[in-house]
């Protein structure tokens, strides 16, 4: 039994208008660029800093749409959101669970792919 796909590179196809050298750029440019973005998402909560878990969100908000990772769509934007606005701050570090957990999944699974 195969797991399930958490991504999917269409948009990210269709971008590149079928050339596969801009496709595994883009892939490997957010293999590298997540696990830092992750990193200030966790010190940020660590810390108490909501300003940077928000903006840690925000900005891999983007990456997450082309990478087509659907279950993080409405995740991120809750957490980047809720950071933001001190709003549901007790679903934060479950939201930031979630969110880590899931990455790191895509992560590993765009490596092997």
């Amino acid at each position: 039994m195969s797991e399930q796909k958490l991504y999917d590179l269409v948009q990210l196809n269709e971008l590149s208008g079928g050339n596969d050298d801009f496709v595994n750029k883009m892939v490997q440019m957010f293999i590298d660029m997540a696990p830092e973005t992750l990193d200030n998402i966790n010190i940020g909560l660590a810390e108490g800093d909501l300003d940077r878990v928000g903006a840690a969100a925000h900005k891999i908000k983007p990456s997450l749409d082309m990478m087509g990772i659907v279950a993080l769509k409405d995740k991120i934007r809750s957490l980047e959101s809720n950071a933001k606005n001190r709003l549901n701050v007790e679903e934060i570090p479950a939201l930031v669970t979630e969110v880590s957990d899931t990455l790191k999944a895509v992560i590993v699974q765009l490596k092997a792919r």
